[in-house]
């Protein structure tokens, strides 16, 4: 009776993930196709120029800059307020961030944006966009000087909220948006977003995003409208440290454009540094010169980033961009479970919490060589002395010794996670375990030996604060596992983190 509960249980969860995502892909194809046509029906290379507030174009970020700004679908924090308020559901921590940006023409560009999440369900965001020419002299209708000069600004204040229906992600954000010139005008607009969980191991997510959805800028007797504009996005993460990011856009006053971009990243512990290349059609054949292109670099750390984007306008000239970001620690869930004392998983959530039990024999799978028992044992000592790279050392060596399809090189790269967690270096486990469950998956029959890697990597993306992607790696480990203790524990994972939505 107990295994027929058990089946009918997985049965539904895979029937209710399946409609999820058969929902978020419906009504995003629907949307598509009844909204984005009409678009590109009405919305043509001859519109270019008809809308007000241009600036609102102009983005938040330098890492979303260098990455051709192809970032709906990547933004996260305080950075998502501009791009797609519908991950701010899944935010568990405070960011801001800061951009200054030098355009072309001497135009000055400023992003200031701030994020939190709220204790009861998803988050709230502030974001402030703020354009200034500096001062012009004033002209008269025969274009003689005034003798006075006029400061023309733009300015935009953004207050967005998201928070999680299901495991998908919407939000909006409401905006004030006012234009100065010789003289002045306001308007008021809206931004829709949606964001899907991660796919395939996190390797793949999808976004929708509507922006400026509102009235016009009235200046005298005519109103312009805003850049009214509609996009689908992704996130592609086919290899360890290299995401990439594919937008299609449909403004209202343009043709259809694409944007992709792609970041390459390196670990040094809790360091990290990123090189970004990113390609933009929205300028394409309109300028004359190097234009399309970006690229720029990113240095990490735990609670701080700092990013540089630079951007050619072809014969207009360059745009320089650099933003600092913050980001604080981890708001604690409700009830968490406590880290063991190695600062690794919960206790309720790993078999082998414990140093000492670090290599514990592998149920079915032979072990043999004794130069591969070596390196465990020695793997196991440093792991006991909290040598946590001398102990990942060794599993790399042991790993070495194993065939191309030999199941213990899952157990190992899962170990290796394990380390690189209580390392501190969550970034670096993430990506371990993603190597586990896509290793095991290559193997006919293993994917069972990457029970453990799914609940770490679930781990790493609810203390990274992606709700959505945690709980969709708690439930693959639960179809995957035979344990009934580890069941037990991994169903009460997730009933805690659909209880933090439900507040």
């Amino acid at each position: 009776m107990r295994n027929r509960s058990r089946g009918l249980n997985g049965i539904e969860r895979k029937t209710g993930k399946a409609l999820r995502a058969a929902f978020f892909f419906i009504l995003s194809a629907v949307i598509w196709r009844g909204f984005v046509p009409l678009s590109f029906a009405a919305f043509t290379g001859d519109d270019k120029g008809t809308s007000a507030g241009q600036f609102l174009k102009l983005g938040a970020g330098a890492r979303a800059a260098a990455m051709g700004e192809a970032y709906s679908a990547i933004c996260e924090d305080a950075d998502a307020v501009y791009w797609n308020p519908g991950a701010l559901g899944g935010i568990r921590r405070i960011s801001g961030i800061f951009m200054h940006a030098d355009l072309f023409t001497e135009l000055n560009y400023e992003y200031l944006g701030y994020a939190q999440p709220l204790k009861n369900s998803g988050g709230l965001g502030l974001g402030v966009q703020y354009l200034s020419a500096g001062r012009i002299p004033e002209t008269d209708s025969d274009g003689f000087e005034t003798g006075t000069d006029m400061n023309p600004s733009q300015l935009a204040v953004a207050l967005a909220y998201g928070r999680k229906m299901d495991v998908f992600g919407i939000g909006a954000s409401a905006k004030y948006i006012r234009s100065r010139l010789a003289g002045a005008a306001s308007a008021f607009a809206v931004d829709l977003g949606a964001l899907s969980p991660g796919f395939m191991a996190d390797q793949m997510r999808l976004a929708f995003v509507i922006q400026n959805i509102g009235g016009g800028l009235k200046y005298d007797q005519k109103s312009d409208p805003l850049p009214l504009n509609i996009k689908i996005g992704s996130l592609l993460k086919f290899a360890k440290d290299l995401t990439l990011g594919v937008d299609i856009n449909s403004p209202r006053d343009n043709k259809p454009y694409a944007a992709a971009g792609g970041e390459y990243v390196v670990h040094y512990g809790n360091f990290s540094v990123a090189g970004r290349l990113g390609y933009n059609s929205r300028t394409s054949g309109d300028l004359g010169g190097l234009s399309g292109i970006s690229a720029g670099l990113g240095a990490r750390s735990r609670k701080l980033a700092l990013d540089y984007a630079f951007v050619p306008f072809g014969s207009l000239g360059s745009a320089h961009r650099i933003s600092i970001a913050f980001r604080f620690e981890n708001m604690p869930p409700a009830n968490a479970g406590t880290a063991d004392a190695y600062g690794g998983y919960p206790d309720l959530l790993i078999n082998d919490p414990g140093a000492g039990k670090f290599m514990p024999e592998i149920k079915g799978v032979k072990i043999s060589g004794d130069a591969y028992q070596s390196y465990l044992a020695q793997a196991r000592i440093y792991a006991e002395l909290r040598n946590y790279a001398g102990a990942a050392a060794k599993c790399r060596a042991a790993s070495a010794l194993l065939s191309a399809n030999d199941a213990r090189r899952i157990y190992l790269l899962e170990r290796q996670g394990w380390l690189a967690l209580n390392g501190n270096d969550l970034p670096g486990a993430k990506l371990l375990y993603i190597e586990a469950i896509q290793a095991a998956k290559k193997q006919k029959g293993a994917e069972k030996t990457a029970v453990n890697a799914y609940c770490g990597l679930a781990y790493c993306m609810e203390k990274a604060g992606d709700i959505f992607a945690a709980e969709l790696n708690y439930n693959h480990a639960l179809e995957l596992t035979t344990d009934a203790k580890l069941t037990r524990e991994i169903e009460k994972a997730l009933k805690r983190l659909r209880a933090l939505d439900k507040k």
